[in-house]
């Protein structure tokens, strides 16, 4: 396969990914609503669930039967994009090739067994991003919390233009203006602004520091990891953070079918399968949807595309969960919401021809 054409397909798989990978993202705030257990437990389940599902997938990938035809297939099986650290791995011709021409980064970590320690960082960023964001709908608003998290947008292109050296023209900034507008729309009705939330804002300003942050290494280390073993370490790592986190602050870790709440054989009662179902099917579907599904693909993503422009297409999020809000909540979804919707995938578009024509 030519390297442009090859180039030319791996960007057009990596939009598709990324935003299946933002839809997916979009019902997590409404498998945390339902979870059965309090906020930072229900992180760590995010993260703690998903392991013996990467595990299973991670022996798939190493069967030298499927090794090569599901790497080229799923996105969750694809190889690390420029593999500085990992020469032995063998690659396909399409994994050799960059999908987009970036200034070159700096010297990656060295060779080595070391250099598994640098999949700690998205799980201590991921694990921020969520413990912080809890903390600060304590002290302020959800709906503000969720505002100020979308600010991540401008702390990564910020970063990505100095130490990535991505490059767009001047209709960038005026997409990512757009689809910021849109999301502030979107959940414009709950926003409230109140010396009383001051607190809970500036953490909500520091979760949005976390989501740039954990972007920005998924970034930089899919150049040299897996898709996989980058899901795998930083769900790991953030799933120890947030069960040390949660033990701290006194949380309900199991939910109540686990802990003997519902009635089991063990306790005198009827078993209920069903009950064991319905209170552990919203961790398990955020396991699954939002957590392998969404970020492997978004993960999938940021190696073939700019950073700059994933995160701002990232903003789709807030779309899918006000319209399942809309459907499994009632909340509001009206005429203010709908042109949100539309500034912000207007907003997308913009960036997306920005970056394309850099």
């Amino acid at each position: 396969m030519h390297a442009a054409s090859a180039s030319r397909e791996n960007v057009h798989g990596a939009l598709i990914a990324l935003a299946a990978g933002a839809c997916a993202i979009g019902f997590a705030p409404l498998f945390v609503r339902l979870s059965p257990v309090d906020p930072t437990a229900t992180g760590f389940w995010r993260l703690a669930l998903s392991l013996p599902f990467l595990i299973v997938l991670r022996l798939i990938l190493l069967s030298d039967r499927l090794r090569y035809p599901v790497s080229r297939v799923l996105p969750l099986f694809s190889l690390p994009s420029k593999p500085h650290l990992a020469p032995a791995v063998p690659l396909t011709r399409s994994d050799e090739q960059s999908a987009e021409n970036i200034s070159p980064t700096p010297e990656a970590p060295a060779r080595g067994s070391a250099r598994y320690a640098w999949l700690l960082l998205p799980g201590f960023f991921f694990a921020g991003d969520l413990a912080v964001w809890h903390w600060s709908i304590h002290f302020t608003t959800v709906a503000n919390a969720t505002l100020l998290t979308n600010f991540a947008p401008i702390f990564v292109t910020i970063i990505a233009y100095f130490y990535f050296g991505e490059r767009f023209d001047g209709r960038f900034p005026v997409g990512l203006l757009l689809a910021m507008t849109g999301a502030i729309l979107l959940i414009s009705r709950s926003v409230q602004i109140s010396p009383d939330h001051l607190f809970g804002d500036l953490l909500g300003v520091a979760t949005a520091l976390f989501y740039a942050a954990y972007q920005l290494s998924v970034k930089r280390l899919r150049r040299d990891f897996s898709t996989l073993t980058l899901m795998f370490g930083a769900s790991f790592t953030g799933a120890v953070l947030l069960l040390a986190l949660a033990i701290m602050n006194g949380e309900t870790i199991l939910p109540a079918v686990a802990s003997g709440k519902v009635p089991t054989i063990a306790s005198g009662g009827e078993f209920s399968l069903f009950a064991l179902a319905i209170t552990w099917s919203p961790l398990v579907g955020l396991a699954l949807v939002s957590h392998i599904a969404g970020q492997g693909l978004i993960a999938y993503a940021f190696a073939h595309l700019s950073a700059s422009f994933s995160s701002v297409s990232l903003l789709i999020q807030p779309i899918v969960a006000a319209i399942g809000a809309y459907f499994l909540f009632g909340e509001a979804l009206g005429p203010v919401e709908l042109l949100g919707a539309g500034v912000v995938l207007s907003g997308v578009i913009l960036a997306r021809l920005a970056t394309r024509s850099s």
